[in-house]
C-alpha cells in the first residue's frame, strides 16, 4: 500500500536499533504511480534515498510470497521462464530484520545481508530454477505465516 515502507536501518521508534519491520504506522507516501510518488516528510533534516523497482518481462520480477515452512517453490507466473541470477528477499511482517542477497555466481546458498555487518554466510536449501526460486524451508526465509517481498533479476 501507499501508507508504508521498508527500512534498511530504522526501528519503529526511529532509533535505528533492532528489528526494522514494515513501517505502516505513518502515511509517508501517496499518489504512487508507475513513475512517481509523493512524500509527506516534513520538518526533517534527514537525507532519504528511494530504491524503486518494477518487473520487466524476461529480465526482472518484483513480487511477494507467503512462507510455507517446507521450501515451496516461488514461481514468477505469466509465462516467465528465465532463471534468476540475483535475488533480494525481505520479510515484511515477521521477526527477521535482515535483507538477504543471494546470487547464482557465488551459489544460491552463499548469503549476504545488505543491512548487517555480518560476513558472507552459507546455508543450504536455496535454489534457482527456470521461472522462479525455492527458499530454504523453515527458518528465516520460509516461515509459515510470514510474508516476504522479493526482487529477482536475470
Amino acid at each position: 500500500g501507499t501508507g508504508g515502507y521498508l527500512s534498511f536501518t530504522r526501528n519503529d521508534d526511529g532509533s535505528g536499533a533492532g528489528y526494522d519491520p514494515w513501517q505502516s504506522n505513518v502515511n509517508q507516501f501517496s499518489a504512487v504511480t508507475s513513475t512517481t510518488f509523493t512524500t509527506h516528510i516534513t520538518g526533517s533534516s534527514l537525507t532519504y534515498i528511494a530504491y524503486c523497482f518494477r518487473s520487466i518481462a524476461g529480465y526482472s520480477k518484483i513480487g511477494s510470497y507467503a512462507g510455507s515452512g517446507i521450501s515451496t517453490p516461488v514461481t514468477f507466473g505469466g509465462g516467465e521462464t528465465w532463471t534468476p541470477s540475483l535475488l533480494i528477499v525481505k520479510s515484511y511482517d515477521g521477526t527477521n530484520s535482515a535483507w538477504l542477497v543471494i546470487d547464482s555466481v557465488r551459489g544460491a546458498n552463499e548469503q549476504l545481508y545488505a543491512n548487517l555487518t555480518s560476513v558472507e554466510y552459507s546455508s543450504s536449501g536455496w535454489s534457482f530454477q527456470s521461472g522462479g526460486f525455492t527458499p530454504r524451508g523453515a527458518g528465516n526465509w520460509d516461515n509459515s505465516g510470514t510474508n516476504y517481498l522479493y526482487c529477482a533479476w536475470a
